[in-house]
């Protein structure tokens, strides 16, 4: 029976069997010791300089530094983030976290989620564990546990044409870290997730299409709300164990999709997650990587003597990052077009290809001009092939794996220069410096601090 808000129906999971259980998920990762596996101790303090640095990068722009300021005059609390001029409230300030972090399209991912829980367990617990005074370890911890629950709700939950990934199963990462550094019971964290899955936000792709920055609030939304809700479940509010069957048939089109029920085996997604080398949406990367084994091979090389480009790609690239000719940072970044100009034009892809003077560039509209894409069935599951021809000659590169993904994590090394670039313009290369040897250096049971 569908749910009828006029009659009172239960809704579709009523009287039914659960598929989804979270339960033995809880209590492996309630075991979890960081001093047991080095490996994913190592790669939480990757992603969370990572996280952190893409959002100092965000606060360096003037949205997110307004909204930063806006929400410290009527939130102010104790949570100082690296760019903000004052103290925010935890909830504000894990949302200003979430916002900013995506604001340059350049933070983590995880592929078999299709979305990023890491982007709303680190938004969460650094808000929150910052106002609570916790250890490094305890926001370690956090993350893992919030990255772990989200990304097997990634997995399970399929959004619907039309949707964006950001704020829907990711308020159930955030969730999941909040009630870890609030030392939630098993039944608390239950109670707290499934109130999450009973409000899951339906977050729409439009934004993206129009060129709004709308979408940026997704995960911030799902951030400040994880806190909430761990804090409701703490007072003693609770929710129903269907809620997450209800919300895979309504919000996802699970008989559709054909969604699975949650993946319990004790194996940790965070070392499959990928940091992102370049600032674009993950799709636009292999592309990218193409373009610069075009620079290599051809030194000195004018791309404005290409004649013809053709970039064959998988098809859910081709249909999420289509938007040609882009008028906004955020249409450009999701743009396999713009991506790969400018790519073959500067040799790189970071934030300042979002800048006006990028968007406007002449050459750079010319060049994405001769850009065709294509879908090519050979490609099965992620990469790209780019065919130029230039002065009567035709060069072809094929990429199937870039840095970040599982078989090429980037290194440390690669890391803390991606994060050294995007702070230090906004913060300075002594107090990037400070953060970054804190997170990658400092003991576990030493203080966090920004």
């Amino acid at each position: 029976m569908e749910p009828n808000n006029e009659n009172g129906d239960a809704g579709p999971t009523s009287g039914k069997a659960l598929t989804i259980r979270i339960d033995p998920l809880l209590k492996w990762l309630g075991s979890v010791r960081l001093a047991e596996t080095p490996e994913v101790e190592a790669k939480t303090r990757l992603l969370l300089v990572d996280t952190l640095a893409c959002a100092v990068s965000g606060l360096g722009k003037p949205e997110p530094a307004a909204l930063a300021a806006e929400l410290a005059r009527i939130a102010p609390g104790p949570v100082r983030l690296p760019g903000a001029q004052q103290g925010l409230a935890p909830s504000e300030a894990a949302f200003v976290l979430g916002l900013a972090a995506c604001w340059d399209e350049a933070c983590e991912g995880l592929a078999r989620a299709h979305g990023r829980p890491g982007l709303h367990a680190v938004a969460s617990a650094v808000a929150l564990g910052s106002a609570l005074e916790s250890t490094l370890g305890e926001v370690l911890r956090a993350i893992v546990f919030g990255y772990e629950i989200g990304g097997r709700f990634g997995e399970a939950l399929r959004v619907r044409p039309g949707m964006h990934v950001d704020g829907g199963w990711g308020s159930l990462a955030s969730t999941a870290a909040a009630c870890r550094l609030l030392d939630a019971d098993l039944r608390t964290t239950q109670d707290a997730l499934a109130m999450a899955a009973c409000q899951m936000p339906c977050s729409l792709y439009l934004p993206v299409a129009e060129g709004c920055t709308a979408r940026n609030t997704y995960s911030a939304h799902g951030a400040a709300m994880g806190i909430f809700y761990a804090k409701s479940a703490v007072a003693g509010i609770t929710a129903p164990a269907g809620a997450f069957d209800a919300a895979n048939v309504l919000n996802f089109s699970a008989k559709q999709s054909g969604a699975s029920a949650l993946n319990d085996t004790e194996d940790f997604y965070i070392l499959e997650g990928y940091l992102k080398p370049y600032a674009a949406v993950r799709h636009v990367h292999y592309g990218v990587a193409c373009a610069e084994r075009w620079r290599r091979d051809n030194p000195g090389a004018d791309p404005g003597e290409i004649e013809a480009i053709e970039l064959q790609t998988y098809r859910e690239a081709a249909t999420y990052c289509g938007n040609r000719r882009p008028k906004t940072p955020i249409q450009a970044q999701f743009s396999l077009t713009y991506g790969l100009a400018y790519a073959l034009r500067t040799g790189k892809l970071t934030p300042d290809a979002y800048l006006p003077k990028a968007l406007e560039n002449e050459e750079q509209r010319e060049l994405e001009s001769r850009i065709r894409v294509t879908v090519s069935p050979d490609i099965r599951d992620r990469g790209a092939v780019l065919r130029l021809r230039a002065g009567g000659r035709s060069q072809s590169y094929r990429v199937e794996s870039i840095s970040g993904d599982i078989d090429r994590p980037m290194s440390a090394g690669q890391v803390i220069a991606k994060a050294r670039e995007y702070m230090t313009p906004v913060i300075g290369a002594e107090r990037s410096r400070r953060i970054i040897d804190a997170i990658l250096n400092a003991s576990p049971d030493e203080p966090f601090t920004l």
